[in-house]
């Protein structure tokens, strides 16, 4: 009777707690709810089937809502870029508002070409308020944190990841 309470094509493999009440709607013996529970760990099809290992979500952190365009910016370098040319690296700033991306190219990515770069880009878009970029040495330099006091633009960093990416 347990099999075909759980069995069955028409039962479809459900659960202990389903099984046991389709067994219980017409039978009931001491040890049932103990019966149905084992006889539906041990089934085959459900063992092979049972999502296992699965991860819970971790929830989102709060992100900061930016009211006003091109008062956060993202920055970032891209490259070497192959083939090398001329200018082989992109400095990537994306507005944390509207999703705006811009791409400068540089010939190289040392602090004072990165701080023009960025300069070029307020010049034409105005001082944000927030820089927010990695840890790369470009952008921790002194140069560039003497940029970022002198324009009263604060600036962020992403956390360290210790050498270990974590997804």
């Amino acid at each position: 009777m347990v099999s075909l309470a759980h069995d069955t094509l028409l039962a479809g493999h459900r659960g202990a707690g389903k099984t046991l009440s389709r067994v219980q709607q017409e039978f009931y013996w001491p040890g049932v709810h103990d019966y149905v529970t084992r006889y539906v760990a041990s089934c085959d099809l459900c063992q092979t089937n049972v999502s296992k290992g699965t991860v819970a979500k971790v929830p989102m952190g709060k992100l900061p809502l930016v009211g006003t365009p091109f008062s956060m910016i993202c920055v970032d370098i891209i490259g070497p870029i192959s083939p090398p040319s001329e200018r082989y690296y992109i400095l990537t700033t994306i507005d944390m508002c509207t999703r705006f991306p811009e791409a400068v190219p540089l010939k190289d990515i040392s602090a004072s070409t990165v701080a023009e770069a960025l300069l070029e880009i307020f010049s034409r878009v105005g001082l944000p308020y927030k820089v927010h970029s990695d840890r790369g040495s470009q952008f921790t330099s002194e140069m560039i944190r003497e940029v970022c006091r002198l324009s009263d633009v604060k600036q962020s960093t992403t956390l360290p990841c210790n050498g270990k990416w974590r997804y």
